[in-house]
């Protein structure tokens, strides 16, 4: 029956139609689902993306600190091989150094051998040469006084060491000398004695007055002037090397002599008085150089004796 058929036919429809909004609903659901996921899929793509670039930049840097490094390395291998090289020619300069400093002690000790045996030849010399003028030699009294000091004293043979550096050629030496082949204070005795010694100068308390100058380095100045011994002195260089014959406090000799007086005056006159008999080497007396064995002590911090 057509009227019967046509109910049937539009539920139908209307039963297509909704199940066909309920697919189209479905299908809208899921296009959202997927455009959700699509989007959060490109949102991790560019955070992928980011982390990638993140990522190159820290291998980037990584790589330049490595070349830093490299280089680094590579300087201070440079530098250790230079330090090894430096320390290869220390040591072998040290051990240049500790040989030539093996040399001169050798030489030193040869040289000091050399000086010893010089020394007791010349002083062997000196004592002969010493006994041959003890036999003419008149001692000199630098007393006002006194002239008791030639029973008091006797000649011995000394060696003084002077040291010249920083003397200037035009420097004073601040020594008074005399004596000499040109001017002998003794018959027969040409020696060189001192007279005075400056106050201040290199020569104070080296030298003392009435030393009597046997030989400046090798020259022998018992028959020489005074202007050789100084032009010798002063040509030394760093250092003089002085050999002196000096009084020192002996035994005193006793002597017994008769004197014809019948209508002469004897001459002679006494006085009791103090006198210096001594004078120990290196004291504040010995180095002043204005006492001398035999002076007579007038006062001493205006205390008369």
């Amino acid at each position: 029956d057509p009227h019967e058929l046509q109910p049937t036919t539009m539920d139908l429809f209307g039963k297509c139609q909704k199940e066909r909004m309920d697919n189209l609903d479905q299908a809208n659901q899921e296009l959202d689902k997927l455009r959700k996921h699509a989007d959060k899929l490109q949102s991790e793509l560019q955070e992928a993306l980011q982390e990638a670039e993140v990522s190159k930049r820290r291998r980037d840097w990584a790589f330049s600190e490595r070349d830093k490094i490299v280089l680094e390395r590579e300087s201070i291998r440079s530098l250790c091989d230079r330090l090894r090289r430096e320390r290869d020619r220390a040591v072998s300069d040290l051990a240049e150094a500790l040989r030539d400093s093996d040399d001169i002690k050798k030489q030193r000790n040869e040289t000091t051998k050399e000086l010893n045996v010089l020394k007791e030849k010349m002083e062997a010399q000196l004592e002969k040469e010493s006994r041959m003028l003890q036999l003419h030699a008149t001692s000199h009294n630098y007393s006002h006084d006194s002239a008791i000091d030639n029973d008091l004293q006797e000649w011995d043979t000394e060696v003084v060491e002077i040291d010249l550096v920083g003397l200037a050629s035009d420097e004073d030496l601040g020594l008074d000398l005399i004596g000499g082949r040109d001017d002998p204070q003794y018959p027969n005795d040409s020696g060189i004695y001192v007279s005075c010694v400056a106050k201040g100068s290199i020569l104070e308390g080296k030298l003392r007055p009435n030393d009597c100058i046997i030989r400046v380095n090798n020259l022998d100045c018992t028959n020489v002037s005074k202007r050789v011994v100084l032009e010798t002195m002063r040509s030394s260089g760093g250092a003089a090397i002085i050999v002196v014959r000096r009084r020192k406090v002996g035994a005193r000799s006793l002597y017994t002599t008769q004197l014809q007086l019948s209508n002469y005056e004897h001459g002679l006159t006494l006085e009791t008085g103090i006198y210096i008999s001594k004078i120990s080497p290196g004291s504040l007396a010995a180095k002043e150089g204005n006492l001398a064995v035999g002076d007579r002590v007038l006062s001493i911090n205006n205390k008369t004796m």
